[in-house]
């Protein structure tokens, strides 16, 4: 934690549309520790965790089984949504639009694509899958001589199915 809080986050040199960007990217490649440099706790705790849960399912399952977990949700998609193994879920912020707004506020609108019933006690039920499109304003700070999110608040969000 020490070292942690020590070393420079990795967005020292980005601008602000940079940071907005590794965020999305961060999601979709499980990468918790970079995500936390991207975003406050404030802003951005809810997804860090559920990154970091995810991020730890997926590696105990690459290590075990062989097989990258996941489907990502962009590619998915682009794919024309074919129905899936039950063994892989689709994950991750798909269709990203990222609007300037200010020098450190953006208007991006995006989907969160996720199993709805992952969690079902009956295993052969085949997973389905929501999709969330939203719309929100992000609103970067510096600190730390890097820029972060430190506000995202929803102007928008509906549900989208599979």
């Amino acid at each position: 934690m020490i070292t942690k809080a020590l070393t420079p986050p990795v967005t020292v040199g980005m601008s602000p549309i940079e940071v907005v960007e590794l965020y999305f990217t961060s999601i979709n490649n499980f990468d918790h520790m970079t995500l936390e440099d991207t975003v406050t706790k404030e802003a951005g705790g809810r997804i860090v965790t559920e990154v970091t849960n995810l991020y730890v399912m997926a590696r105990v399952r690459e290590r075990y089984e062989g097989i990258n977990p996941f489907v990502n949700a962009q590619q998915w998609l682009d794919a024309g949504k074919p129905p899936l193994d039950s063994t892989k879920p689709v994950y991750g912020v798909a269709n990203i639009n990222i609007q300037k707004e200010g020098h450190a506020e953006f208007i991006v609108e995006y989907e969160k694509w996720a199993p709805v019933n992952m969690n079902d006690p009956d295993p052969s039920a085949p997973l389905e899958y929501e999709g969330i499109r939203y719309k929100r304003r992000f609103i970067l700070e510096e600190r730390r001589n890097a820029w972060i999110i430190s506000e995202i608040i929803t102007l928008d969000e509906e549900s989208v199915r599979e």
